[in-house]
């Protein structure tokens, strides 16, 4: 789905060049789906596949928002949301490469990529490739997890999503430079999550954690850490894409 993004100016420099409007609900993509499935069931063709080819939160190739870790547990919380109900569900896109738009001088210049131009991934890459890792057998899910397993493996994937302001979502908040990036969002919000597992029939288990946020698996902040200037060399080009690794303990 494309949100209503007013393309009024798109500028490589970061000043108030473009304003978007987005969907305010946080559930949109669900409801669509919701709509979708009760309009096949009235026109009784509930067993039509249900493809959704070309999916993000922005249409826009000079979101700024797009090179945070919004995006991540934005896939991550929309996934949960509809895994039983969806057949298929493409993100767009793959790289900043694809772009409508004069390619940007900038890095990180609000691009609807899974990576940057000269192929750095974002948090949202390191989002599917933990989403590709889950189970077949869904064992529970709720708003905010989801627990999968096989033979061997159970996985719990987690996520405190943060839906950006209303006054973001209406264009009255706009962001102008890499420090105010994450200002459409309340970062206080905290989750705590306890879940409890039965009839685990192992004698031993290994226990490993994958963890994407600010701090670990995001190639913006990073990038922000470094002081935002833009790399000069592939050498910095491969220390970001190291230090931007997701946390493994």
């Amino acid at each position: 789905h494309y949100f209503n993004d007013n393309f009024c100016f798109e500028s490589d420099k970061y000043v108030n060049s473009i304003v978007s409007y987005f969907q305010e609900e946080e559930d949109f993509l669900k409801c669509s789906y919701d709509n979708t499935i009760e309009f096949l069931k009235r026109n009784h063709l509930e067993n039509i596949p249900i493809v959704n080819l070309i999916w993000s939160f922005t249409a826009s190739h000079r979101n700024l928002i797009s090179d945070t870790c919004f995006p991540s547990c934005y896939i991550v919380k929309n996934y949960i949301d509809n895994v039983e109900e969806i057949d298929n569900l493409s993100y767009w896109s793959l790289s900043d490469l694809d772009s409508e738009s004069k390619h940007s001088k900038n890095l990180f210049h609000g691009g609807i990529g899974l990576f940057t131009k000269n192929g750095i991934p974002k948090s949202s890459f390191h989002s599917l490739v933990l989403l590709n890792n889950l189970d077949d057998e869904i064992v529970a899910r709720d708003d905010n997890f989801l627990v999968t397993k096989s033979y061997k493996t159970v996985h719990i994937l987690l996520h405190n999503y943060v839906h950006y302001s209303d006054l973001f979502s209406q264009g009255k908040i706009l962001i102008d430079d890499n420090s105010s990036r994450y200002i459409p969002f309340d970062m206080k919000k905290n989750l705590f999550l306890s879940i409890n597992l039965k009839d685990i029939n192992y004698d031993r288990c290994l226990v490993k954690q994958y963890i994407v946020n600010r701090h670990c698996g995001s190639s913006l902040d990073t990038f922000i850490k470094m002081g935002g200037v833009e790399p000069h060399s592939q050498e910095e080009i491969e220390y970001i894409k190291n230090m931007s690794q997701p946390y493994l303990n």
